[in-house]
């Protein structure tokens, strides 16, 4: 009797414990989920951020003569983003054709949980044209 119970008992603890370790990866699953949709939001941000500089300021981006590309970064509280401005072939200062890559990390800039890469082309003054690598709006 005191036998059954503890056969009983021990395959009542394999099943809680495989029940338990399907749970552990589905909370793993769904954080990953979580942070994929962080990181694109983050490289979203960075290209919306990228394009009001450009639209807004008038000396943005700095370039220096014979300079094609400009590049910053900015940390926010769950991760960061950083772009690449490219200024591509022909353009002029005025009324160019950029190519902007977006670049979202969640957690540290040195070790990211998620990465997501959003590139745009825009022609000033104004409309982004396509999307790369991550969708769109």
């Amino acid at each position: 009797m005191i036998i059954g119970a503890l056969l009983i008992g021990v395959i009542m603890l394999l099943v809680g414990l495989g029940f338990l370790a399907s749970r552990r990866s589905q909370y793993q699953a769904a954080r990953s989920l979580r942070e994929s949709a962080q990181a694109l939001t983050l490289a979203e941000s960075g290209l919306e951020d990228a394009r009001l500089k450009m639209l807004k300021l008038y000396d943005f981006p700095p370039w220096v003569e014979g300079q094609t590309t400009f590049a910053y970064a900015e940390q926010l509280t769950t991760g960061s983003y950083q772009v690449s401005i490219e200024r591509l072939a022909n353009a002029d200062l005025e009324d160019g054709l950029y190519r902007i890559t977006s670049v979202g990390l969640v957690g540290p800039p040195d070790s990211p949980t998620a990465r997501a890469v959003v590139e745009a082309e825009m022609v000033l003054p104004g409309v982004i044209a396509t999307f790369r690598d991550g969708g769109g709006f």
